[in-house]
């Protein structure tokens, strides 16, 4: 059952400890924070009750999208069946996982943790993040490392060779600063193909910082693998 109502931002709790995705994508928010500004309408969020607070349910997108245009309210559908952040979480996965941004690699080993700690078994946990269960172990295992203290940590496509090689705690600060989702390799091509083909802008002084500091770091790397 779900009835809608105006509730205020502040009003919307989106602690990722109860919902499945770890980080929303600026650019999708932006466009769709353009979409409406040009009068496309999109459903309202779902959000669910819990302890007396509204916890999002769907929807994070569209509410990154409307802070972006200024707005103060946003029209939810409360659902009132959710009554534990164990459901909700279950919830939001559902809802998530048939529309929208599709869920990331490192998102859905996160997910496959979190349900893991929720007693769930591998066949039930492979069906819901949509990986065969033949597959699925050499997944999970493959996608995660643990910090000194023991903790599982996900990993970014970026930095997947560190599955199973423990890391110190500020690992997980440092991988949330890469952004992009995509292989070392494809990264490092693409600063090859800017530098052989005199793409890069030269002009711009936060472009020329990082591409000393690049060249600062190479040289030390250099001095590292020699020794």
């Amino acid at each position: 059952m779900a009835k809608e109502q105006l509730l205020a931002m502040k009003q919307v709790n989106t602690d990722e400890k109860y919902y499945p995705r770890m980080k929303w994508g600026w650019q999708t928010a932006y466009q769709y924070a353009m979409a409406m500004k040009a009068g496309a309408e999109f459903p309202a969020i779902e959000v669910a009750k819990i302890d007396g607070k509204y916890h999002l349910l769907d929807g994070r997108h569209r509410l990154e999208a409307l802070k972006m245009n200024g707005e103060k309210h946003v029209q939810a559908m409360i659902n009132t069946s959710v009554k534990t952040f164990d459901k909700l979480f279950l919830e939001a996965i559902n809802r998530n996982v048939v529309h929208g941004r599709p869920f990331s690699v490192q998102e859905k080993t996160n997910i496959a943790l979190r349900l893991q700690k929720m007693k769930f078994k591998n066949l039930e946990i492979s069906r819901i993040i949509q990986v065969p269960i033949e597959k699925f172990e050499k997944f999970v295992a493959t996608r995660i490392t643990t910090d000194v203290k023991g903790k599982p940590i996900p990993l970014k496509k970026t930095v997947r060779h560190k599955a199973s090689m423990p890391v110190e705690e500020s690992f997980e600060d440092v991988q949330d600063e890469i952004h992009a989702g995509t292989s070392q390799i494809v990264l490092l091509d693409d600063f090859i193909t800017l530098l052989e083909n005199n793409l890069l802008d030269t002009k711009n002084k936060d472009v020329m910082k990082r591409v000393e500091k690049i060249i600062s770091l190479v040289f030390a790397l250099e001095r590292e693998i020699r020794k």
